[in-house]
């Protein structure tokens, strides 16, 4: 006898028919991997922004502390001081350029007056100089006067004015003293 399967063809619609070379299959696939790929992305990046925060959290917290907040600044004052010796080297080389304050005249005429006066401001055009000196007393503005001209460095010292520095709030008096230098002065 026999066996006749009367149910086989629901047996064969129940089975999933996969056809790997179908474009829906295909493009099912690069979706998938699409996903996946986008997912990894997402969660790569997650992770890199919570490492983000945890980095700057670090970097404040290191930022609060004091031996951070000397170092800060260190570092502007070498950067003021860079620029400053910048500035210095731009002026001495305009001085040397032109030939008229060198440091030979400026050693001379801080050794030419006393140690009690400071020059604040020196000028130079050509072969006159206008220098401006702070003094504590008319008495030292007096030997300031006589040891330029004691100097040998000058043709003619002229005294332009003696003002007290009161204005300012603080003690002493500003000299002001314009002088022509010697030819060859400055080369001795």
């Amino acid at each position: 006898m026999n066996d006749y399967n009367f149910l086989s063809s629901f047996d064969n619609q129940r089975k999933l028919n996969i056809n790997i070379k179908s474009p829906i299959m295909f493009s099912a696939i690069i979706a998938l991997i699409l996903v996946l790929i986008s997912t990894g992305f997402i969660v790569r990046n997650l992770i890199l922004a919570n490492e983000v925060n945890q980095a700057n959290s670090k970097l404040d917290a290191i930022k609060a502390t004091q031996d951070y907040q000397d170092a800060t600044r260190l570092q502007d004052s070498i950067a003021a001081m860079s620029e400053y010796d910048n500035s210095a080297d731009v002026a001495l080389k305009a001085f040397q350029d032109a030939g008229i304050l060198n440091v030979k005249l400026l050693n001379k005429l801080s050794a030419s007056i006393p140690s009690s006066a400071s020059f604040t401001s020196i000028a130079a055009t050509n072969s006159k100089i206008e220098i401006y000196c702070d003094v504590p007393s008319r008495k030292v503005a007096a030997e300031v006067l006589l040891d330029l001209k004691n100097s040998g460095l000058f043709q003619d010292v002229q005294l332009g004015s003696v003002t007290t520095k009161s204005a300012t709030g603080s003690a002493g008096y500003t000299v002001n003293i314009s002088t022509i230098l010697k030819a060859g002065g400055i080369n001795e």
